[in-house]
């Protein structure tokens, strides 16, 4: 049983409830010694329930923040649990002062530098390298330093021992300690830059680990996070995705987007990136869908853009409100409500978005015909169709997709990955660079 399940108890005021979960999976079996019809009730803290192993190790599973009443016997399918890796510490799952996610996909978007290998004539020196990046990140809820770095392992045995270099570890340590259920957030932030990274949606860890700090070791590892994941993550070879190395400085500034994003101004749209390897250059309705409201964000943001900028649409403007200005002088049949509607809804005349969209395809339309080489035959006619089919669709019309409506999408996929580059501070010499192997693989 011990190989097959982790099993413990969970106080209540009354009496103890036991728990059991096989290994690898997320189904608990929560059960009581009474064979009476009285409920038992589980109250969660925080969304977690908290326990004790028996092989004495802490645990908090989380289940959200109802209460869990049942009578005997009851199973929940959770999404996640944390159990402490170190029997004999009181590790406080109230707060932690750092996580650290290392393998999976860290793995294709840094390069592994934690070894000097020398060869003598007799004999190999390998000297430990410290290849660590650290960042220094401030949002709007969060004050925390960013490391990656290579791992080197050493392991022995009756054959020999070996050292490797071959994961990648990425640790966030926080000025002021943090509540478990911040865990969520912290993960799917870190996923999302794996996915803007690598342009997959199927991105993720081997191992998540919860850090304390301890006055004597500074950072200690006290904890493992299991998050379920049911999909293969993608093979994306390291050649091919934005590394750290590439973003370089402007790393901070994409973070803060991936954590500032709200309903009322969304700094930044990753629904345009494929889920996996498979969904690649597959362009469906939803994909144009998420594509258009990729851009409309990052027209928020392109000041040279920017309708307010432009003369004609200032003249034009002016040129109606004096025009209704004087008509309401000599006629007052009209509410002061209806001239106050009209001169708001005049405030916001703009060009359309195929316009707009316009605009920034020539903007960049030297680097997506270097990126989507079918690009250098798209022409203002086609972007404005492209807009057009995702309005038909989007207000319940049949359309079919056609050939010019898909290689469009495609080279729009690498316009917002220009906008956000150049968004975060990658210069446009940076971005030529980057674009004839990095982006739309």
């Amino acid at each position: 049983m011990d190989n097959q399940a982790i099993t413990g108890i969970i106080e209540t005021e009354n009496e103890p409830v036991a728990f059991l979960v096989p290994k690898n999976e997320f189904s608990f079996t929560f059960m009581t010694n009474s064979v009476s019809s009285d409920l038992t009730t589980l109250t969660p803290k925080d969304n977690f329930l908290y326990g004790t192993t028996h092989d004495l190790q802490d645990i908090a599973i989380y289940c959200g923040n109802n209460p869990l009443w049942f009578s005997r016997c009851t199973q929940i399918n959770t999404c996640a649990y944390i159990k402490s890796q170190i029997s004999t510490l009181d590790v406080d799952f109230a707060q932690y002062r750092g996580i650290r996610f290392s393998g999976g996909t860290l793995n294709s978007v840094f390069s592994l530098q934690g070894m000097d290998v020398k060869h003598h004539s007799n004999n190999i020196v390998i000297t430990r390298t410290n290849d660590i990046i650290s960042y220094s990140i401030e949002t709007n809820s969060y004050s925390f330093t960013l490391e990656i770095e290579s791992v080197v392992r050493e392991a022995g045995g009756i054959c020999g021992s070996t050292i490797s270099n071959s994961d990648v570890a990425l640790t966030l340590s926080f000025e002021s300690p943090q509540s478990l259920s911040t865990i969520f957030n912290h993960y799917n932030r870190m996923k999302d830059l794996l996915s803007f990274m690598t342009f997959r949606e199927n991105v993720g860890f081997e191992h998540i680990h919860l850090l304390q700090s301890e006055p004597q070791l500074g950072m200690v590892q006290t904890a493992e996070v299991f998050i379920r994941g049911d999909v293969a993550l993608t093979n994306k070879h390291r050649v091919h995705n934005l590394c750290f190395e590439d973003l370089g400085d402007s790393l901070p500034k994409l973070i803060q987007l991936l954590y500032e994003t709200g309903d009322k101004k969304p700094s930044i749209s990753l629904g345009f990136i494929p889920a996996d390897d498979q969904a690649f250059g597959h362009i469906d309705n939803t994909t144009v869908r998420a594509i258009c409201s990729a851009l409309e964000t990052e027209l928020v943001y392109a000041e040279d853009i920017n309708e307010d900028k432009s003369p004609e649409v200032q003249a034009l403007v002016d040129f109606v409100k004096k025009t209704i200005t004087s008509y309401r002088k000599q006629n007052q049949s009209l509410s002061e409500q209806f001239y106050s509607n009209v001169f708001g809804n005049i405030s916001h005349w703009s060009y359309s978005l195929s316009e707009k969209l316009v605009a920034l395809f020539h903007k960049y339309e030297e680097d997506a015909i270097n990126v989507v080489p079918t690009s250098r035959g798209i022409h203002d006619a086609m972007i404005h169709d492209f807009v057009k089919y995702r309005n038909d669709i989007t207000h319940g019309k049949h359309r079919l997709m056609t050939e010019e409506i898909a290689i469009t999408a495609f080279c729009l996929c690498g316009i917002i990955y220009f906008c956000i580059l150049e968004r975060i501070g990658i210069s446009r010499e940076k971005i030529h660079e980057l674009r004839q192997y990095k982006l739309l693989h």
